[in-house]
């Protein structure tokens, strides 16, 4: 069972449980309900989110926001660790991960301009998988980025523009 805790004040809500991101596209929520998918395509793939069913104009870029059948959005909630999972990479070295890893680098950054962090704490990307990048990742020129292990750390600096293309190996 998930808790949701705001800043704001505690939230005592139903909360609904669906096997994947598709299954909760499917289903007749309402604005304020709270979703947790128990994965992105199947459940234990690595892509659990968690979110909240909100009304509004938004683009639904696969992970922070998703289009449902009744023209609502569930709104992804995170503490500070954020994975390509939760935007549909495969994360396993077949599959075309670049377009999902974009979005959840380009959703971190939004995130770092609109409240300069997440949570409690410098926001995080984790990698967990084997990630096949077909074309370049582009970084925001107003961030910092730091890679450890599996860890992408990124955080809130002026610089010039920078553009990596991400590949890890372990020795």
């Amino acid at each position: 069972l998930r808790i949701f805790v705001t800043k704001k004040s505690y939230i005592k809500k139903k909360i609904y449980f669906f096997d994947n991101v598709a299954d909760m596209k499917n289903a007749n929520l309402k604005v304020g309900d709270y979703v947790c998918t128990l994965g992105y395509y199947e459940a234990n793939d690595g892509g659990a989110g968690d979110y909240q069913i909100v009304s509004g104009n938004y683009t639904d870029d696969g992970g922070s926001y998703h289009k449902l059948k009744n023209n609502l959005y569930a709104k992804l909630i995170i503490n500070n660790e954020v994975t390509p999972q939760l935007f549909g990479a495969y994360g396993d070295g077949e599959h075309d991960d670049t377009i999902k890893i974009q979005n959840c680098i380009d959703y971190i950054e939004n995130l770092i301009y609109i409240n300069n962090t997440i949570g409690n704490g410098e926001p995080i990307m984790k990698l967990t998988g084997k990630y096949k990048i077909t074309d370049t990742i582009y970084l925001s020129p107003f961030v910092k980025y730091f890679i450890n292990g599996n860890v992408l750390f990124i955080s809130y600096i002026t610089t010039s523009k920078s553009a990596l293309n991400l590949s890890y190996r372990k020795n």
